[in-house]
């Protein structure tokens, strides 16, 4: 059979082999994934499927032709594939790149034996180029198409130069695979298919590779922000809280200013408080609320309150402006929250809790700066 026929093969199979990828986020950025093998999708040609589920790239994940399916013939390709998944990439992020590294090992001597690294388009079913690792002897498929956009550095050589009749027990040659995919112009959108193919043309030659790596490039230019609404605690009036591209984890909870053991000495709360928390991976975190409010932006001003020590004080810089949200008057709050700054009340580095809120001047006061603290 010709390679041109075993691509045909390893296509029709190879297509049924999906890596879902969920969902992450951040403008244009790169994230090393984990890798879990594909127990459910089928082997071509009698390959035997990889074990270990769930572990991580961090345990590198081997799949091996040790022993040779009973089914396998000489020249017939062992493939493995892996399923790939990432958190919270939202539906509106577009993938641009994709970079998969690879380390093979020759367990014994082949004729002509090689690691082939693929990656499909899924949606389409296309093939967006391939990378091998070969016996040193050129069978290293430039004949086939797509064409190759780059080769392995360096090739797997079994050792005797002929690559014909020697089969020393162990060879130990060693080949890396370093595949990297300009996804910009494809269609794909959040399936992308990775496959591993072992091209052995003896039934005694073993080839074992590990995925070292795989590192995904994505646009998330296109993805909204995270955002909740939620009931205020007085009117049932809706507060919108939204949070960087990169957070995750929201949460919000609104509360009224009298269930509170400590009231304000200064400031009313006629939309209430709010109380959330999100995960980041940034330093300085800007953050705006939504309230659904008849007051204007003089009449305001942003509070925050600290349930530790039961103080309030007026967040400086605080931008406020006038909206709508359905068609009804709202005030837009903007403003920074650093990671584990004055306004943040979680210590942990990366996890942010503000409990803040829309206060309105309780009763005429000197003008003592009192208010701020």
């Amino acid at each position: 059979m010709s390679k041109i026929k075993y691509l045909f093969v390893l296509i029709i199979f190879v297509v049924m082999l999906i890596v879902p990828i969920s969902r992450v986020s951040a403008s244009t950025k790169t994230v090393e994934l984990s890798t879990t093998p594909a127990l459910d999708d089928p082997i071509y040609d009698g390959g035997t499927k990889v074990s270990d589920v769930g572990v991580a790239i961090t345990a590198p994940l081997n799949s091996t032709t040790t022993p040779i399916d009973s089914e396998a013939t000489a020249h017939s390709p062992k493939g493995y594939t892996w399923r790939v998944t990432i958190p919270d990439l939202c539906d509106g992020a577009q993938i641009t790149g994709l970079r998969v590294k690879t380390n093979s090992h020759a367990e014994n001597e082949s004729p002509i034996s090689g690691v082939f690294l693929l990656a499909y388009d899924v949606g389409t079913n296309r093939m967006f180029s391939h990378y091998s690792v070969n016996d040193g002897k050129g069978e290293d498929s430039n004949s086939w198409v797509p064409a190759l956009t780059g080769f392995a550095t360096p090739s797997i050589d079994r050792g005797t130069g002929d690559g014909t009749t020697s089969f020393p027990a162990s060879l130990g040659a060693n080949g890396q695979l370093d595949g990297t995919w300009d996804l910009s112009s494809s269609t794909v959108g959040n399936q992308v298919g990775i496959f591993v193919e072992h091209w052995i043309t003896s039934n005694t030659a073993t080839i074992q590779t590990t995925i070292q790596s795989v590192e995904l490039s994505y646009d998330d230019s296109n993805c909204p922000n995270p955002s909740q609404t939620i009931a205020n605690a007085v009117s049932a009036a809706p507060i919108v809280l939204t949070t960087p591209k990169e957070s995750s984890a929201m949460a919000i909870n609104a509360q009224k200013e009298t269930d509170l053991s400590i009231l304000d000495p200064f400031y009313e709360y006629p939309n209430g408080l709010v109380d959330f928390s999100f995960d980041t991976t940034q330093t300085d975190n800007e953050v705006s609320l939504v309230f659904v409010t008849d007051k204007l932006p003089s009449q305001v001003v942003v509070r925050k309150h600290n349930p530790n020590n039961k103080a309030f004080f007026t967040i400086p810089n605080a931008n406020i402006s006038e909206t709508t949200y359905n068609n009804q008057h709202a005030l837009k709050v903007t403003y920074t929250i650093t990671d584990n700054g004055d306004l943040d009340l979680n210590p942990a580095i990366g996890k942010i809790n503000d409990p803040v809120g829309l206060a309105v001047q309780a009763v005429a006061v000197p003008n003592t700066g009192l208010g701020n603290y």
